[in-house]
């Protein structure tokens, strides 16, 4: 299983040196990633990466008084992710799209293909290809 962390709100100005040499010391960023890793504003901070790494940086963070939270990433087989830790709780969360506040209006489907349109002369009768 792979994970991710995400950051609700930016760091507080005053915060971001001591976050950036938490990045360099516990994380072993280089200064350069950790000044842009610390600067984020919202979203995901990295990859999906191993629990082990993505809870480090979650408490590196966390120490620094973030607002984040530790998320299941979709793997290859097509899962849904799914919030493991929430800031402030630290239970599982069951639908995302709670957590987030969002729901769509109607399911994402995409269609399976598209025919092309093919003009017909007179009384001529084609059928799409299988």
């Amino acid at each position: 299983m792979k994970y991710t962390v995400v950051i609700r709100q930016p760091v507080e100005p005053e915060q971001l040196p001591q976050l950036e040499t938490l990045l360099r010391e516990r994380i072993g960023l280089r200064p350069d990633q950790a000044t842009k890793l610390a600067s984020r504003r919202s979203g995901r901070l990295l990859k999906p990466t191993g629990r082990e790494r993505a809870e480090a940086l979650r408490a590196v963070f966390e120490e620094v008084g973030a607002q984040v939270s530790l998320e299941e990433v979709p793997d290859e087989s097509g899962q849904t992710a799914q919030a493991v830790f929430s800031a402030g709780g630290g239970g599982i969360v069951s639908d995302p799209a709670a957590l987030w506040g969002f729901r769509p209006s109607r399911p994402w489907v995409l269609p399976s293909r598209r025919l092309p349109v093919i003009p017909l002369r007179g009384s001529e009768r084609l059928t799409p290809p299988a």
